[in-house]
C-alpha cells in the first residue's frame, strides 16, 4: 500500500511506463516522462538497459526526468513516480541511489 498511498491510487489498476528505448538522448527521455505523466502513469522507470552511457549519462538523464515530472505533477495536480535505474557495480549502485 506505500506506492498506491503515495500515487494516491487506493483502488484502481496503478498504470506503469517505462522510458525508452536506449539510444534516446535524455531531453527526449524527460519529454516521454511529462507525456506519460500527463497522460495518468502513476509510475515512470527507466528501461532497465540505461544506466551510465555516453549517450545517456545518469545524473542528466535523472535530473531531467525528475524535474519533468516534478512540473507536471504541479502542473496538473498528479502524483506520478520516477524510478530511475541505479544498476552499476556495488558502490555505483550507492551513490546513483542516494542521488536519485
Amino acid at each position: 500500500q506505500g506506492i498506491r498511498r503515495l500515487v494516491e491510487t487506493p483502488t484502481r489498476p496503478m498504470i506503469q511506463a517505462v522510458v525508452k528505448p536506449m539510444g534516446t538522448p535524455n531531453v527526449e527521455l524527460a519529454r516521454m516522462c511529462g507525456a506519460y505523466t500527463r497522460g495518468g502513469a502513476d509510475v515512470i522507470k527507466d528501461d532497465h538497459g540505461i544506466s551510465n552511457q555516453s549517450f545517456s549519462q545518469y545524473k542528466d538523464r535523472v535530473k531531467r526526468c525528475a524535474a519533468m515530472v516534478q512540473e507536471m505533477n504541479a502542473a496538473h495536480d498528479t502524483h506520478t513516480l520516477y524510478a530511475a535505474n541505479v544498476s552499476g557495480d556495488g558502490t555505483d549502485v550507492l551513490e546513483r541511489a542516494y542521488f536519485a
